[in-house]
């Protein structure tokens, strides 16, 4: 309980900085730094053991979001992803470290590296979006769209913590996480749709 509390603070401290500096090149970089450090965790704790390839895949993912952000150019974007594939699997087959990399742990990788910083990315898509239509979109627009983004992930979190800490049974994933549970999953999900749903209707 007292890691919750404490990082829910930092998550605090965190959205607060970005709500205030929402519209300043600040909130990029945050996007940046929160993928690179997603990607390092998440390969960490899977248990990635090739240097190499974490350090490819950290590096890719701290790129991403600034490519996403700042490139407007889909095919420029394709190529970037594609050759950042390929690599990966030069690295896979070409084994050039005494550490065997397994195939799930290359697809742990490309996960953590390719679909973590694109959902990061949005933060930053969604800051712009009044730059970019600013006949359909203003700046209260943004602020509303990233705060729907965020509640939604939070309420997935509250929910699926108190779902699985009542109703849990059954363990998720037990090796990454001992204590999340398939009902906690399900209950924070269900429960993340029902508070969207109503949250568009009161508006």
């Amino acid at each position: 309980m007292r890691t919750r509390v404490l990082s829910g603070i930092v998550l605090a401290v965190i959205l607060i900085g970005a709500w205030c500096l929402m519209f300043t090149p600040v909130i990029d970089l945050l996007c940046v730094v929160l993928s690179a450090a997603a990607c390092f965790e998440i390969t960490k704790i899977a248990g990635v053991k090739n240097l190499g390839l974490r350090v490819v895949a950290i590096v890719f993912s701290a790129l991403l979001p600034a490519a996403l952000i700042y490139i407007h150019n889909i095919p420029m974007l394709e190529v970037f992803v594609i050759l950042y594939v390929i690599l990966l699997v030069l690295l896979t087959v070409g084994n050039f470290s005494k550490t065997t990399i397994t195939f799930p742990e290359l697809a742990v990788t490309v996960y953590a590296s390719l679909v973590i910083p694109a959902a990061f990315s949005t933060i930053g898509l969604i800051s712009d979006m009044y730059l970019r239509y600013p006949e359909f979109v203003t700046r209260n627009d943004c602020r509303m769209l990233l705060w729907i983004a965020v509640a939604a992930a939070l309420f997935t979190d509250v929910f699926a913590y108190f779902t699985g800490r009542f109703f849990g049974r059954h363990k998720l994933i037990p090796e990454i996480s001992p204590k999340k549970t398939i009902e906690g999953s399900v209950g924070g999900a269900a429960f993340c749709v029902i508070a969207s749903v109503l949250y568009a209707i009161v508006l």
